[in-house]
């Protein structure tokens, strides 16, 4: 919040829009939905009925999860791009630095197959480190000289046995295309705003990428962590 505090907004709206035209994801479709002008009237959260089906338990929880994200990006707390409708969630009010990095997943998503394809295992990337800690955390740990009993029994020990770097490699796509996507931001920002405001889209990108590799880091850290806790207290 403190790079994106000071800037001309209307500035870095106008070179946003900008942006969207020389990569030519305005011809591709993509638009920019600015909550800038919606910051005092955030959008209701679906409510649970008291008898719900399981179907509905699950529907109106992924609707909550939606709208609570659109409510961050309202807020200026996350801006995100959508392939889905090909929209570009952000408060320029708030954090205008944000989208030039959205653009860069735009251009991922509608320019390159291969990064279109890795952006598509993004979910399965941030959802297998939690399965392999479970694996990993659960699992028996093999005796000396112990066999594996099927192929179920090989598989969760090779997952348990390698919990740390398994974790680790199930991050990098994820990783990887949000580097792609920041580096292809960086390119526009360079070309379009002014060499200060630039250089705060590269420090802001740099350092949203860090959060991703420290995170991924730190998750590994914790599942072989939480492994071998689970062995010594066995």
């Amino acid at each position: 919040k403190l790079l994106n505090s000071g800037l001309d907004t209307n500035y870095m709206r106008e070179n946003l829009n900008k942006a969207l035209s020389q990569s030519g994801m305005k011809d591709k479709g993509v638009k920019i939905l600015d909550f800038a002008r919606y910051e005092n009237n955030p959008p209701k959260i679906t409510i649970i009925n008291n008898k719900p089906t399981v179907k509905e338990i699950v529907s109106n929880l992924i609707r909550a999860i939606k709208n609570n994200d659109i409510y961050s990006a309202r807020l200026g707390e996350n801006s995100f791009y959508m392939p889905k409708s090909n929209k570009i969630l952000i408060n320029t009010n708030k954090v205008p630095l944000m989208g030039f990095h959205e653009i860069g997943h735009a251009i991922n998503e509608n320019s390159s197959r291969f990064w279109r394809t890795v952006a598509k295992t993004r979910g399965v990337s941030l959802a297998l480190p939690f399965w392999i800690a479970a694996i990993a955390i659960c699992k028996r740990k093999k005796a000396e000289g112990e066999t594996s009993t099927g192929a179920m029994d090989s598989a969760t020990t090779f997952i348990k046995n390698n919990a740390g770097v398994l974790s680790l490699a199930s991050s990098v796509p994820l990783i990887a295309e949000e580097l792609k996507a920041s580096q292809r931001g960086n390119k526009l920002a360079k070309s379009l705003l002014s060499p200060d405001i630039a250089k705060k889209v590269i420090k802001f990108n740099r350092l949203g990428a860090m959060t991703y590799i420290v995170g991924a880091g730190a998750m590994a850290l914790a599942t072989v962590a939480g492994s071998k806790i689970r062995d010594f207290i066995a």
